[in-house]
């Protein structure tokens, strides 16, 4: 598998996830050039690294498998940093009402 079959199908991975809609948002997630993501989505090995491919994985909360992306063989994904969107919904969750919670005490505090 190609660097530009890699970047390809992380690119397709992370838009069927709904994390990238458009080259302009991607370019923007990983902190790249709009122009230099299109030669690399493209093909163009002068754009086209495997720094950039570490770089989109590190920017997407390592989801992808290191020694994948450096070789193409093994796994895809990197099944420790999978989170079920049932889990990350609960997790949100969680966390916003215990934001709720904490800024209620700090307003009881407050009162004393």
């Amino acid at each position: 598998m190609t660097k530009h079959d890699r970047l390809d199908k992380m690119y397709r991975h992370l838009f069927s996830l709904k994390k990238v809609s458009t080259q302009a948002e991607f370019a923007k997630i990983i902190k790249r050039d709009k122009t230099n993501i299109n030669r690399a989505l493209n093909g163009d090995d002068r754009y086209l690294t495997i720094n950039l491919l570490h770089l989109i994985n590190r920017s997407y909360g390592y989801i992808f498998n290191d020694d994948w992306i450096e070789t193409g063989n093994g796994e895809f994904l990197n099944e420790n940093n999978i989170t079920s969107d049932n889990e990350s919904q609960r997790l949100i969750k969680l966390l916003e009402e215990t934001n709720k919670n904490i800024k209620q005490l700090i307003k009881l505090l407050e009162k004393k």
